[in-house]
């Protein structure tokens, strides 16, 4: 096993590479004080030098432009992928992103008689960032549908994939991840 740190900017971090979170990874365990406090703490810093830690990653192959986040800022991550995201769906409005919330689209505790949840559904096919008192007052654990029209109601901003579902499973999700991941790649991370 070869180990080699290297120091770098957030920014050439993120687009340099691929990240995909491994399935044995946990879920996210981060409440609304703890996602407020990075964001104020990390990202509306205005010191080039604040440092947010460490990513562990590694390559499944040698070739491979995919990079699987072992240990590290997972959550920070995800929360600058979804905010690209964001911004590109968006197309200038303004958001203040301080308001906002990563919301896992399939609930991760289904509420008693729905199915279960999938077995991706902390993956970032499952999420999108909505205004965090839609997520903490209004969305909670409802079926897929129900949150779909919440979303296009609040004017979340929102992919085809998600806008046009019928049903919000396993499937959907990979299909989500894959298109997602492809403009990631294609345009908004592009160099």
């Amino acid at each position: 096993m070869d180990i080699k740190p290297v120091d770098q900017t957030v920014k050439t971090l993120l687009e340099s590479f691929f990240y995909r979170i491994p399935r044995f990874q946990r879920h996210y365990s981060w409440d609304r004080e703890n996602v407020a406090d990075f964001w104020n703490d990390a990202i509306t810093s205005d010191d080039p030098d604040y440092f947010i830690g460490s990513f562990v990653v590694y390559r499944e192959t040698a070739a491979a432009d995919t990079l699987l986040v072992v240990d590290g800022q997972q959550r920070s991550l995800i929360r600058y992928v979804l905010v690209r995201l964001d911004e590109h769906f968006r197309k200038n409005a303004a958001v203040d992103y301080n308001k906002m919330a990563i919301e896992h689209i399939a609930p991760q505790k289904p509420r008693s008689g729905e199915p279960s949840a999938p077995p991706n559904v902390g993956s970032v096919g499952n999420l999108i960032l909505v205004p965090e008192k839609l997520n903490n007052e209004v969305l909670g654990n409802k079926p897929f549908l129900k949150k779909r029209d919440m979303y296009n109601a609040h004017d979340v901003a929102m992919d085809d994939i998600l806008a046009t579902a019928t049903s919000w499973t396993a499937v959907e999700i990979d299909s989500r991840m894959r298109s997602l991941a492809t403009l990631l790649q294609d345009r908004v991370f592009r160099v």
